[in-house]
């Protein structure tokens, strides 16, 4: 199928939006330790906005697609995973959002191996958009001292005194919503529900593939499946 040129063009300004974050990803151990978290507080809350700002174009121009739902949660997670360690670098208890983040990676792992649809629930993108403001709050309260002068007196005694137990408070929130969707998603992943055998059938071709990855009306039509399902014949 051919597309047009406004398609194509619009397929690649929501895709390029989205890989930001991938860049993001691989730039920001540099970012923080030449600039500190003042600087990446600001880099993060850039990247992050990329998330919503991607989404929205994609559903307005109608060019979401396969492509663009698989590089979205890969970047996500990338992005998400990376940020997490610097921040548990800084502060230990952020080792444990860390941890979960990566066990439902395992889990969405297993359940895409075993055919089962990986589409994040309405919880898990409550959580996501919990997790990124967790994230880009704990850079700005690390970065305080930096510039807690600007603040209002009022709010300076309060930033000084429990910018530290806000980010054990943000900690916790994300710790408890983490594990509601690593509870869900492993009800999904490791029910006995009946999954339609792949073993024997083919992997569709490569002009096929570039159909069901690029083609906004299959992706609407077929979003809902097991993304493993649609790629064989």
């Amino acid at each position: 199928m051919k597309y047009t040129k406004s398609y194509l063009i619009k397929l690649i300004i929501v895709n390029l939006l989205t890989s930001i974050r991938l860049i993001g990803s691989f730039l920001l151990p540099s970012i923080y330790y030449y600039h500190g978290p003042a600087i990446v507080s600001v880099w993060v809350l850039i990247i992050f906005s990329t998330d919503a700002i991607d989404g929205k174009l994609a559903r307005l121009w109608k060019v979401e697609t396969f492509f663009g739902s698989l590089l979205d949660g890969i970047c996500d997670k990338l992005f998400s995973i990376v940020s997490l360690s610097i921040l548990s670098y800084i502060r230990v208890i952020m080792i444990f959002p860390l941890l979960l983040e990566l066990a439902i990676v395992v889990v969405n792992t297993i359940a895409y191996k075993d055919n089962k649809n990986v589409q994040s629930s309405k919880l898990g993108k409550r959580k996501t958009i919990l997790l990124a403001a967790t994230i880009i709050l704990s850079f700005i309260l690390l970065a305080s001292p930096l510039y807690i002068d600007l603040l209002p007196i009022s709010i300076q005694g309060i930033f000084a005194t429990y910018a530290s137990t806000m980010i054990y408070v943000l900690a916790g929130m994300i710790i408890g919503m983490q594990l509601l969707v690593l509870t869900d998603y492993s009800k999904k992943a490791f029910s006995k529900t009946y999954i339609k055998e792949l073993r024997g059938r083919e992997f569709i071709d490569y002009k096929s593939l570039k159909f069901c990855l690029f083609d906004h009306e299959f992706y609407k039509s077929h979003k809902d499946k097991p993304i493993r399902e649609i790629l064989y014949k």
